[in-house]
């Protein structure tokens, strides 16, 4: 369970394809990391990731909350289950 009482919120940065994402802290505000994903990789899907307190994907999500990575060419869909928080990779 986070920290904090409300959670954490992955946020894919610019437009797909993304080369980067931050994970903020929701109760502060604060970024907690951006990390920079690796050349030769494309990643689209769903922009950004609201989870609770307890792991859970939250309902700000629109559509199949969902990334897909290529590179090397193999793909694979992450999937997150919503009640859980669960990431299912495809």
């Amino acid at each position: 369970a986070a920290a904090n009482a409300k959670g954490f919120h992955l946020k894919m940065v610019g437009q797909a394809p993304y080369s980067t994402y931050q994970i903020e802290d929701r109760q502060s505000g604060a970024v907690v990391v951006t990390q920079t994903i690796d050349a030769g990789v494309t990643c689209q899907g769903t922009p950004r990731f609201w989870f609770g307190p307890l792991g859970n994907l939250e309902d700000n999500n629109s559509g199949d909350p969902c990334l897909t990575l290529s590179g090397s060419g193999k793909t694979v869909t992450i999937r997150v289950v919503p009640a859980t928080g669960m990431v299912r990779c495809e």
